[in-house]
């Protein structure tokens, strides 16, 4: 998934972002952004049926496995409360992270900022105001589409 997302399957990965961006700080032309989102709980949020289908798509040979775990509703239990978990990654699913990232993949790709890094749920944009903005605003529309309760980038 690099260079657009820099969180998952990128040895120093994090080191990786952290100095790309000092660097683009440090020789950015002065007609440019930068601007930073984190999702609000996007791995709890991400619908199912959009990571399903970006395994399926991207990471085939695990897509049994992640449909076993994904394609019903487990219920989660606490105390005499029954729930049933309808989206987003289980809660120490090893892959998580993985089908987190296969999923927004797509929309990194689609971004049309200059430079755009993801690192998990935080995406990194730089470029000129305009297209940092256009993108900006594809990302908060987008959202409608990945979660019915994915609240806002902050």
């Amino acid at each position: 998934m690099q260079p657009q997302q820099l969180g998952v399957g990128v040895t120093g990965g994090a080191e990786a972002a952290v100095h790309a961006v000092c660097r683009l700080v440090s020789n950015m032309p002065d007609d440019n952004v930068i601007v930073r989102l984190d999702f609000s709980n996007a791995f709890n949020c991400i619908r199912r049926d959009l990571i399903l289908e970006a395994i399926a798509a991207r990471s085939p040979e695990i897509y049994s496995l992640v449909h076993s775990a994904y394609s019903c509703e487990p219920i989660l239990a606490f105390g005499d409360r029954e729930i049933f978990s309808r989206e987003g990654a289980q809660q120490g699913d090893p892959l998580g992270l993985l089908q987190f990232c296969e999923a927004i993949h797509p929309l990194l790709c689609d971004l049309q900022s200059t430079v755009k890094i993801g690192f998990m749920d935080d995406v990194t944009l730089s470029g000129s105001l305009h297209s940092v903005k256009q993108d900006v605003i594809t990302i908060r529309d987008a959202k409608q589409a990945f979660s019915s309760t994915w609240r806002s980038a902050r």
